[in-house]
């Protein structure tokens, strides 16, 4: 693999980027990101089987009212009570992803969470910037109040779960809720490996605690440099709160929330003072971060990251149902 870095990983990642010969990183221009996001998932695709997809979970395809595309997914056994139901909002830095990207994440957390999930194939940058894929994210989650009935969802228990650049998004769609429609504030929060805020956003008295940019500048799947070709894509404010949320006035409004961080990731210190920002305005949450893991470390089918990938899924599914509790405050069963 030539000369990189290998200090503070886990032995398993580096195992996996032996099996795969080199270390894959998003960097550069928007066009070569999905040029080589393209080849990396077809070097995946064509050296791992994949699971079988989960067709006990019953899913549909639908537009919303805009024609923006959603996934409804729903647990495979007949319920007898209204069930938890949350939309799903994917990563890719808000240039990549679409419904079938992480259809297999949202199979596993609809069975094993029993839960009803709602994907969103929000607009994409380039082509679609800032706030588009927010207000798309924000259309689908009203969605869910207005179909409750046709759901089988209870609205009680709404939730927002999104992932990377998804991360961001479900924080930011969970204030608009808030300041918008309070009456269908959702009542738990799921951000994994987030976006928190911009880099040259970060007050004076957190740059001290915020070094992760220059860190990890370079490690595995995501780095400074896709994350500022992301940025630009996207045609952020560095300062718009619903961008860099850590800045939000209405942190102390936010739902009980679960939130993830990885320590060999360019976004470690986005969760890291995210969790603490939720601390200090005595939010509910619970904070957990994969020591030596990359970004999306889950994600790859090899033998050698299985365990790590299994713990992932495990305590993302009991981190769901804590948010979704009123037992148990302090999370201690994550």
């Amino acid at each position: 693999m030539g000369n990189v870095d290998t200090d503070d990983y886990a032995p398993d990642w580096l195992e996996f980027e032996k099996e795969i010969g080199f270390r894959f990183q998003v960097r550069g221009s928007v066009d070569k990101i999905l040029r080589d996001d393209a080849a990396f998932g077809e070097l995946i695709v064509s050296n791992y089987k994949f699971p079988p997809r989960d067709d006990s979970v019953h899913t549909q395809d639908r537009s919303l009212p805009s024609g923006i595309k959603i996934r409804i997914y729903q647990p495979p056994h007949t319920q007898t009570e209204l069930l938890p139901t949350g939309i799903f909002i994917h990563g890719g830095g808000f240039i990549l992803g679409c419904l079938d990207s992480e259809d297999a994440q949202c199979r596993l957390i609809c069975r094993r969470a029993n839960v009803i999930l709602i994907s969103v194939d929000y607009r994409l940058a380039p082509e679609h910037r800032a706030p588009s894929a927010l207000d798309d994210c924000v259309e689908a989650y009203r969605w869910i109040f207005a179909n409750a009935d046709h759901l089988c969802g209870d609205l009680e228990r709404a939730f927002i779960c999104g992932f990377s650049a998804g991360g961001n998004l479900a924080i930011a769609c969970a204030m608009k809720i808030n300041e918008s429609t309070p009456t269908a504030r959702p009542v738990g929060l799921i951000s994994i490996v987030p976006i928190t805020c911009h880099p040259s956003a970060i007050p004076a008295r957190l740059a001290p605690h915020y070094k992760s940019y220059v860190e990890n500048s370079e490690c595995p799947m995501n780095t400074r440099s896709g994350m500022m070709a992301f940025f630009d894509a996207y045609g952020v404010d560095p300062r718009d709160p619903y961008i860099s949320v850590l800045l939000n006035s209405q942190l102390a409004q936010l739902p009980r929330t679960y939130i993830v961080g990885c320590g060999k990731d360019s976004l470690r210190d986005d969760a890291r003072l995210f969790a603490a920002a939720l601390k200090k305005a005595n939010v509910e949450h619970c904070f957990k971060e994969y020591p030596g893991q990359p970004h999306y470390f889950w994600a790859f089918p090899s033998k050698v990251m299985a365990v790590s990938s299994e713990k992932f899924n495990d305590d993302l599914v009991r981190g769901i149902r804590w948010v979704l509790s009123a037992n148990n405050p302090l999370g201690s069963n994550i």
